[in-house]
């Protein structure tokens, strides 16, 4: 269990390799990291066996004091991305009933994988996302040549230690790197995220792995 004198001292060490070579990172990603360390290291409140971080995300995001692996939870969501593959988030949205996102401050549309358009579909595919954006108001959103979602949301201080990060890519998981659970999930499961803040989990597996060299 890393103590947060020790965290510091990583995140510090983390700070200078950001630094060195990914100038762009400023100051709103090393106070998301700052933010993030009164929830990360904490040990279990049941005085047994520590959990897993995975376990201690999970279990803290689903008000409870412990989990174990293949347990059914459902957790509170921190953030939640949405890229322009996936204009059928919207679509499930509205026929799953939903008429408001559930929090304005934790949801964005990042446009990185059409960007630029190549073509007039995705191009109508903008269009609607950035029509959703305004009717609902959300406060965060990454248009064409912003970059890539998992560059600028870091960037933009979205991501800490602790957290559940949900987006609409399988690459969400190296998020990993701050500390966070990030995991990709699908657009009516992210519609369910708009709409509630909530989803499902099945609690992992956890495997030691060890390097020597």
């Amino acid at each position: 269990n890393i103590g947060k004198r020790s965290l510091v001292k990583k995140i510090e060490m983390k700070e200078k390799l950001l630094e060195n070579f990914i100038p762009s990172f400023g100051k709103a990603c090393r106070a998301a990291f700052m933010r993030g360390i009164s929830s990360a290291g904490e040990k279990s409140r049941t005085g047994e066996k520590d959990m897993h971080a995975i376990e201690k995300i999970l279990a803290k995001h689903s008000g409870r004091d412990r989990v174990v692996s293949g347990e059914i939870i459902t957790a509170d969501i921190d953030f939640a991305e949405i890229n322009d593959l996936y204009l059928q988030t919207i679509y499930s949205f509205r026929e799953m009933g939903g008429e408001k996102v559930w929090d304005r401050d934790k949801a964005a549309f990042v446009f990185d994988h059409y960007a630029p358009s190549p073509t007039i579909e995705a191009s109508r595919n903008h269009r609607e996302m950035r029509l959703f954006r305004q009717e609902q108001g959300l406060t965060h959103h990454f248009d064409i040549n912003a970059g890539i979602c998992h560059q600028v949301m870091p960037e933009a201080g979205l991501v800490y230690p602790g957290m559940i990060l949900v987006a609409t890519d399988s690459h969400t998981t190296t998020h990993g790197a701050f500390g966070c659970l990030g995991t990709g999930i699908g657009a009516t499961d992210m519609a369910t995220v708009l709409i509630t803040g909530k989803l499902w989990f099945r609690v992992p597996e956890i495997i030691r792995v060890e390097w020597e060299i």
